[in-house]
């Protein structure tokens, strides 16, 4: 009984978050001619003292830096 309850539930919540209308756009596909990558924004972190986490701009840039070299270069 318990399982029956328990996929009765879970159809209920999928068949909610499950979208019936497919998305359309009033631009046709032969109108797009290129599609360009957006820049990542890369918050990267590291242990500091005291086993606290704490920002690192350096390496959140310099990961960014090469994201755009090596991926961007499409």
């Amino acid at each position: 009984m318990r399982q029956v309850l328990f996929i009765i539930i879970a159809a209920i919540l999928q068949s909610a978050c499950i979208s019936q209308k497919a998305y359309m756009s009033a631009t046709p596909s032969s109108h797009i001619l290129d599609i360009h990558p957006f820049e990542p924004l890369a918050y990267i972190a590291f242990v500091d003292k005291g086993n606290q986490m704490a920002p690192s701009d350096s390496l959140s840039r310099e990961f960014s830096n090469l994201w755009i070299q090596h991926v961007g270069k499409g």
